[in-house]
């Protein structure tokens, strides 16, 4: 609406300082001016709303994007902390039966004990895990 209010004051400054008279055939073409302005006004308008909405579109898009890749982080991490835990204890097991399949479990056992008879600092501890 500025626009045409600027175009038809300098039209009619114009006009005055060439001293021609504005003729109805001026007024129909500003006319015309303005209402082309008006609609490319709209236009604008339109295109705006239709970029706001395609950002918000993105936007969503990247949370979404976002989450993913932090559940999958999560469960990654999660499903090593577990299988480590898994993997320690069977690992455990599996040593302590191998021992006392071989015996040497016991024979360790027995090796401390007789240690402990001359360090009382180990028997100390044997005592303290009730192995004595």
């Amino acid at each position: 609406m500025r626009k045409g209010i600027i175009i038809i004051s300098l039209l009619i400054i114009v006009s005055r300082l060439y001293g021609t008279e504005f003729t109805q055939r001026d007024r129909d073409r500003l006319i015309r001016v303005e209402a082309k302005i008006e609609q490319m006004e709209k236009r604008i308008v339109e295109l705006r709303e239709d970029m706001n909405k395609r950002f918000e579109q993105m936007m969503s898009f990247l949370w979404i994007l976002t989450g993913i890749f932090v559940a999958i982080t999560g469960i990654t991490i999660g499903f090593a902390f577990w299988d480590r835990k898994t993997m320690v204890k069977r690992a455990k097991d599996e040593a302590i039966k191998g021992m006392k399949e071989d015996g040497t479990l016991k024979a360790l056992i027995e090796v401390l004990k007789e240690y402990a008879k001359e360090n009382k600092k180990l028997a100390k501890i044997l005592h303290e895990f009730r192995i004595l």
